[in-house]
């Protein structure tokens, strides 16, 4: 059986080569939990924070939970979009 890995770079290397997928992962991922859409500008003030910490400020929750499920929901749509 062979293992699949899949890595995420939000430091900015990789982030810029892929916006567009970046920008809509996000986006939809807010949308299921009834926030506004980031602007380009919003998305690029993300560069550099992990992902649990640009969650916990969009979303203002220390909730593990609720930050998993948005996690969650950015990786999943992410995939073949």
């Amino acid at each position: 059986m062979q293992n699949k890995v899949a890595i995420f770079d939000f430091d900015g290397t990789l982030f810029f080569d892929t916006f567009n997928l970046n920008k809509y992962a996000m986006n939809k991922a807010l949308e299921k939990h009834n926030l506004h859409a980031l602007s380009e500008g919003e998305l690029i003030q993300t560069v550099g924070d992990t992902l649990p910490d640009i969650v916990k400020r969009l979303l203002k929750t220390d909730e593990a939970q609720v930050v998993n499920d948005f996690y969650l929901g950015c990786v999943g749509h992410g995939q073949g979009a």
